[in-house]
């Protein structure tokens, strides 16, 4: 018993110390940077998508993603802000962008379970933007184009580029229900979403759930406000 103790102990040590390094890695890209950056992708969304009419549902979702956000490390180059969008295909995750804009897709709410699953996947996209996961991909892409251009073939030979979008979604993964609990979410959520949404998540809902495990165990409020919220938006999606 001593020994499995020790082992959850060990785990969340290693978790709190990822959630303490966020952000950090190669990134040619400065804040300054990443934030106008994000400023103007966020133009493209809007120009290209139809905000959902309802101060409601807008302000849920603000109250939802800045209680998820406040559980994060301070980053002054980093503001959230939350918009819902009209659409979204299955499986559907909130937009996120370098510098805090994210965008929330009505398909996400409606095809969330519960409160604990909308907040897990908001918070999984919240995740991506504190540990820049967009600018360090970026990163990446860019000094392995300048590799592959030195080399004789001009061919690049690593693989392990390929596997840093699975390396931070995993990440991204494991913020999140550190965030989600601290806010005083259900972080089962994340896990719940994921496996039901998407296929052949067993190993990224084990690690979920791993995660899940070495946090401090605690009871979770459920809320019954997130069933109005999802009735607002389907009054507002239904064919006219």
């Amino acid at each position: 018993m001593g020994f499995r103790i020790g082992l959850v102990l060990m785990a969340a040590s290693a978790i709190q110390a990822q959630v303490a390094q966020i952000g950090r890695g190669v990134n040619l890209y400065s804040p300054a940077k990443e934030a106008a950056l994000g400023v103007a992708l966020a133009e493209d969304i809007r120009r290209t998508s139809t905000p959902l009419d309802s101060a409601v549902v807008r302000d849920y979702v603000e109250a939802i993603g800045a209680r998820l956000a406040a559980q994060l490390p301070q980053q002054p180059s980093v503001r959230f802000t939350f918009e819902v969008v009209a659409g979204g295909d299955s499986p559907v995750e909130p937009i996120s962008l370098p510098g805090g804009p994210i965008f929330v897709q009505t398909g996400l709410i409606l095809s969330s379970g519960n409160e604990a699953e909308f907040a897990g996947a908001l918070a999984h996209a919240i995740a991506h933007v504190a540990a820049r996961h967009a600018t360090r991909t970026a990163s990446r892409a860019e000094i392995a184009q300048q590799t592959a251009a030195a080399l004789p073939d001009g061919n690049f030979p690593g693989v392990g580029f390929l596997q840093f979008p699975r390396g931070f979604e995993l990440e991204a993964d494991v913020i999140a229900v550190n965030i989600a609990a601290a806010a005083g979410f259900d972080p089962n959520g994340l896990a719940s979403y994921i496996s039901r949404v998407q296929n052949d998540a067993t190993d990224r809902v084990f690690r979920i759930q791993r995660a899940i495990a070495a946090l401090p165990q605690r009871s979770y409020a459920s809320s019954t406000e997130f069933a109005r919220i999802q009735e607002e938006v389907r009054r507002l999606s239904a064919p006219k």
